[in-house]
């Protein structure tokens, strides 16, 4: 399987220099870096069995299943796979249809029902990956506790402080979702 590398996320940030939110790649990287780390512990060797929400046209494996809301999400032909509101439910996705989903700064666009979509993340996959701010415009960050919380009080297998001191990546095994 193909994973998402350095030199290609630079490509695409200099493909969509006018684009603001490639501006400052080199931060962005550093949860990618940490999610590709997590993805490639699961040893999945089929891609289609990877659903990435939020990718923006640069998912972690080459070849997954993307899924965005299809406003204005097509930089340099890369689109995505499935259109899709993640506000709206249930997800067009069959339960545990993925192995592992993952949503890479794209979770705290989901307020205000960031618990019911954490709820359709868990009928949906196996293993997830979220990298979301705790604080985001005042409201819409997700506190670890809140994680534990919307999860029976149970913690992910992962989380960990990445890119400043209000973001985290996430990731909880089939074995830590309830």
């Amino acid at each position: 399987m193909n994973y998402l590398t350095l030199e290609k996320f630079k490509q695409n940030a200099e493909n969509n220099k006018n684009v603001p939110h490639w501006k400052n790649y080199i931060g962005r990287w550093c949860y990618h870096r940490r999610a590709l780390e997590i993805l490639k512990s699961l040893n999945i060797t089929d891609p289609k069995t990877i659903l990435e929400i939020g990718a923006m046209g640069v998912p972690l494996a080459e070849d997954s299943i993307t899924m965005d809301y299809g406003l204005a999400w097509n930089y340099n032909n890369q689109t995505h796979t499935i259109t899709h509101d993640c506000r709206k439910f249930p997800y067009p996705c069959k339960d545990k249809e993925y192995k592992v989903v993952s949503l890479l700064r794209a979770f705290q666009h989901f307020y205000p029902v960031q618990e019911r979509a954490f709820n359709e993340l868990k009928r949906i996959a196996e293993n997830i990956i979220i990298v979301t701010p705790s604080v985001y415009k005042e409201v819409k960050g997700v506190k670890p506790d809140t994680f534990a919380e919307w999860n029976d009080n149970t913690n992910p297998t992962i989380c960990e402080q990445i890119m400043n001191d209000t973001t985290y990546i996430y990731f909880w095994s089939a074995d830590d979702l309830s």
